[in-house]
Parts: structure tokens; sequence; C-alpha cells
């Protein structure tokens, strides 16, 4: 067995950090939220911009949003327009494959943007700059 060092949030014995993820890629998004199991925080899947909206209607809640921005239906700048629209106030980081949408989704209320080719690591260090967290040192 390998030792892997990766950042972990201090939640001092609380319950991890939620992070909701939204992304029509079955793949990724299981993939990041297994990522973000890994590295301490809580993750919730959703594959639609209409779920995750249902979900915070009904009082769903997240430290913060992992959001993909070209998905089918709803795509992240509409997801953002209602989060907006509705009050929701969890910070939103923008994903995609194409940097060519970081200005757009910044205007749209995005509070970072990540191209998806950087990777979980680039993920996870723009997520804890964004929640404020130090990159605490865990060996698993």
């Amino acid at each position: 067995m390998t030792d892997v060092s990766c950042a972990v949030p201090a939640h001092n014995g609380s319950a991890p950090p939620q992070i909701v993820v939204v992304d029509d890629d079955a793949m990724l998004s299981w993939t990041v939220a297994a990522e973000l199991a890994e590295a301490g925080y809580q993750p919730t899947v959703f594959d639609s911009g209409r779920a995750v909206l249902q979900y915070f209607a009904a009082g769903g809640s997240a430290a913060a949003v992992l959001l993909d921005w070209q998905m089918r239906g709803l795509g992240g700048a509409d997801v953002l327009r209602e989060f907006r629209t509705r009050g929701y106030t969890a910070p939103v980081i923008v994903l995609s494959a194409d940097v060519g949408f970081k200005d757009a989704a910044l205007a749209e209320g995005a509070v970072d943007f990540v191209q998806k080719a950087n990777g979980f690591t680039i993920v996870l260090a723009h997520l804890q700059r964004v929640l404020g967290q130090g990159a605490r040192r865990h060996v698993h």
C-alpha cells in the first residue's frame, strides 16, 4: 500500500462539510464525489440543474457547490441565475472543459472557475480556498 497525502478539511469532530456536485456526466460526478469523500467532505450528487434546484427549494444546504457549466436542460448559467434569484448563498465553483466560459461563469455569480482538465487536486485546492480552510496535511 502506498501512502498518499491529501489536504483534508478541519471540522473538529463536527459533520464534514457538505459539497453538492452537479454534473450530467455520471462518471465524472461520481469520481469527484469519491475524491471529495476521500478528502473528508460529504458529497451529494445531482445529475441535472433541475434536480439541484429542487434540492435547495426543499430546504437542502451545502457548504459549496461544484457546478458543471454545460449540461443538458438547465445549464450552469441558468442554475446560477436561479440560485441568485432564490437567494441561495452557497458559494459555487463552476467546472467546465472549456476555459472560454470563465468570464461568463464569474459574471453570473460563480465565486471560482476550474477547467475540468486540471484534475481533482486543483478542484480541491480551489474548494479549500473558497471555504477558507487551511490545507492541513493527512497521510492515508
